[in-house]
């Protein structure tokens, strides 16, 4: 048994520190890509403080690692095999007859826990944090004078009385509006406004036409009016807290959100499974931790494919090719062609085929 511990060391001594250089490594790319374009638009457009900045990217941070896990995993374990293979301890440990499998178990076992501290973050932090920088960064332009606009925004009230949508807002103003009204379940309203305003503790509608929404979702025109005047007991500020993107939500406040829209009609069929796709895919991509090993194994026993510079080019082409497998599981989900809980885990599928065929097709060279 000591030597089985002794190869586990030597495995996880190997990896761990290359993974924290993936993990700094693709988290320094993340924020360039994500983060660093507002970061940079606060400070040379509005003047707001390095320390808010600050803040605003530590803020950022959660989200940021939930993306960043699988890249490091994938990269660490290609320079981890790269490595040995070329110092010839692989070659060695297998003439002393350890299988394949039992080489990279610990690196599966570290990916296991990478994948529950995904779920982690993506549940229990990134969400949190996500609006917790809107806020902030919203509180702190206020005080400067700046009111920040936001796109496709959309809110259900908790107590599914009304549903307020709008393609994007600037301070106290929306544009393009849509509020649906299920006060009275079998008298439902729909209001379509060019423009909408906050204006004296009540919201100004203008350029309005009015609907009744039929039981299969249909529009029956009713009237319009240049202004109206309704009262949806919350402030634009509340608005926006509150209507987060769905994909800024938690597991399970996606799935209460995805109900409620069924519940109401309030979007079309393409819509729904386009939510309930990302819904699984929430759960399915954390895995991904666990299949890129597989793949990134095999692979990495060639020296040269594990050397830094192949090894971080080949990790980004691999994990290209995995999320271009999400979004086609989206576009299949959204065309009916499979339900949402089986097209999400569509490109786990792929890896783990692809995964297999090159741990065999190893196997079967080197002669186990």
């Amino acid at each position: 048994m000591a030597p089985l511990k002794k190869i586990d060391s030597l495995m996880l001594r190997e990896f761990i520190p290359l993974l924290l250089v993936g993990i700094l490594t693709f988290g320094v790319l993340m924020t360039s890509f994500t983060l660093l374009k507002d970061a940079l638009k606060f400070y040379t457009e509005y003047r707001l403080p390095l320390s808010t900045i600050l803040v605003f990217f530590m803020y950022g941070i959660p989200q940021i690692l939930a993306y960043t896990f699988p890249m490091a995993i994938l990269l660490a374990s290609l320079l981890t095999f790269g490595r040995m293979s070329g110092a010839g301890e692989i070659t060695a440990l297998r003439a002393g007859g350890i299988n394949f499998i039992r080489i990279i178990a610990p690196i599966l076992v570290a990916a296991f826990f990478v994948t529950c501290l995904t779920f982690l973050l993506n549940e229990l932090y990134a969400p949190r944090s996500t609006l917790a920088a809107f806020n902030y960064i919203k509180g702190a332009l206020t005080e400067v004078g700046i009111s920040l606009s936001e796109k496709n925004i959309a809110f259900l009230d908790q107590d599914g009385q009304w549903l307020f949508g709008a393609e994007d807002s600037e301070g106290n103003d929306f544009h393009g509006v849509k509020l649906v009204d299920y006060r009275n379940p079998k008298n439902i309203i729909v209001y379509v406004s060019h423009d909408a305003t906050w204006d004296k503790n009540t919201w100004i509608f203008k350029d309005v036409r009015v609907f009744h929404l039929g039981e299969e979702g249909e529009r029956f025109f009713k009237s319009s009016f240049d202004e109206l005047s309704i009262d949806l007991n919350r402030t634009p500020t509340e608005l926006l807290q509150e209507g987060r993107n769905p994909e800024e939500l938690s597991l399970k406040e996606l799935r209460k959100y995805i109900s409620s829209v069924k519940e109401k009609a309030v979007q079309t069929k393409e819509a729904i499974l386009k939510l309930e796709a990302k819904y699984f895919l929430k759960i399915a991509t954390p895995f991904s931790c666990l299949l890129f090993p597989l793949i990134a194994a095999p692979l990495g026993m060639n020296p040269q494919r594990g050397s830094s510079t192949v090894g971080m080019g080949l990790s980004m082409i691999l994990v290209f090719v995995y999320y271009l497998l999400t979004t086609l599981a989206i576009n299949i989900t959204q065309n009916g062609v499979l339900p949402p809980a089986v097209s999400a885990w569509l490109p786990n599928f792929a890896f783990l085929l692809v995964g297999i065929y090159l741990n065999g097709l190893y196997n079967w060279k080197a002669g186990r």
